[in-house]
């Protein structure tokens, strides 16, 4: 996908908190390779940072540790399979 002159990229952030903030991407994409075709499309996300940020990824770390844990047939007090 090649970005055509005249596309519109933008960053939005607002932060209610010094730990904590949202943000928002819009973009309005020319495409050289597709005819000059337009597309639009928008991200958003949010930050979390300090103590409760830390919290969040200590607790998605665990999430994906279970996850992936549970999608192996491992014992890890001995023993490969059952």
């Amino acid at each position: 996908m090649d970005i055509g002159q005249g596309s519109i990229l933008a960053l939005v952030r607002w932060s209610p908190a010094p730990w904590f903030a949202v943000a928002a991407r819009p973009e309005l994409l020319q495409h050289r390779d597709q005819g000059g075709r337009s597309r639009a499309r928008l991200s958003i996300g949010m930050e979390a940072g300090e103590v409760p940020g830390l919290a969040v990824t200590a607790m998605f770390a665990v999430a994906i540790a279970a996850l992936v844990l549970a999608n192996f047939d491992y014992n890890p007090w001995g023993g490969c399979c059952s």
